[in-house]
């Protein structure tokens, strides 16, 4: 039969198990934590690291680095800067469960070109702990890649210009002024000499005593002229004359 006293036993009972649910739920949930590198680690090379291995996984010409969070705290993100030999530098950030282990997500690997240097760190672990700091665990060096560019030019300029000037001037004119006569005597011919002395292209003979032939036609021509007019005078003065008689 319920009682009062059993239905206050139950109450109560129930009254004490919604306070524990309370303060269950109203417990701080788990935090997680900011790490900085261990500062005297940077600044580090992976061949100049006093703790080597060979269980990185880089490659042959690939520094590994591996690097482990304080009391087994799991990495939530982790992310690392280095110098490259070559110049530049590379930033790796690691955030997803599956980028950390083995042999679970305390254990961070990271590669880099042979002869990179450490320049900073910074990572979030899962857990509230004290340590405010990870670590550089050990490196697996790498060697430096020795190969050098192989491809270089190896076609050379082989065409050069084949168009000369082939054409020279043919014609065999010479420079007017250096003409000379073409028109020679015929065999047989002599040329005209006058006191012994052949006249040159162009000029007439001179003869006697070398008299100019211009003014002797022009005195011919004046007489020749005079002539005419006394002739013409003398016929006009007889016809009058004629008339009369």
């Amino acid at each position: 039969m319920f009682t009062h006293k059993r239905f206050l036993a139950a109450l109560g009972g129930t009254v004490l198990g919604l306070a524990a649910a309370a303060f269950v739920g109203a417990s701080p949930a788990v935090a997680d934590t900011d790490l900085m590198l261990q500062q005297s680690q940077i600044g580090s090379t992976a061949s100049g690291f006093p703790s080597h291995d060979d269980d990185c996984g880089n490659a042959a010409d690939q520094d590994g680095w591996h690097f482990v969070a304080p009391a087994n705290a799991n990495f939530v993100t982790l992310t690392v800067t280095f110098d490259l030999p070559g110049g530049g530098t590379q930033t790796t950030t690691l955030d997803d469960p599956a980028d950390f282990g083995p042999p679970d997500a305390s254990h961070a690997f990271v590669f880099t070109p042979a002869g990179a240097t450490l320049t900073s760190g910074s990572a979030t672990v899962a857990e509230d702990i004290k340590q405010d700091f990870f670590v550089l665990s050990h490196t697996c060096p790498g060697t430096p890649s020795s190969e050098t560019p192989s491809e270089t030019p190896s076609e050379t300029p082989s065409e050069t210009p084949s168009e000369t000037p082939s054409e020279t001037p043919s014609g065999s004119e010479t420079p007017s002024g250096s003409v000379t006569p073409s028109e020679t005597p015929s065999a047989g011919e002599s040329s005209p000499t006058v006191g012994g002395t052949t006249p040159a292209a162009g000029e007439l003979p001179h003869t006697g005593a070398g008299f100019p032939i211009g003014i002797a036609a022009l005195i011919a021509v004046f007489l020749l002229a005079t002539g005419g007019l006394l002739m013409a005078t003398t016929g006009v003065i007889k016809l009058p004359y004629r008339r009369k008689h």
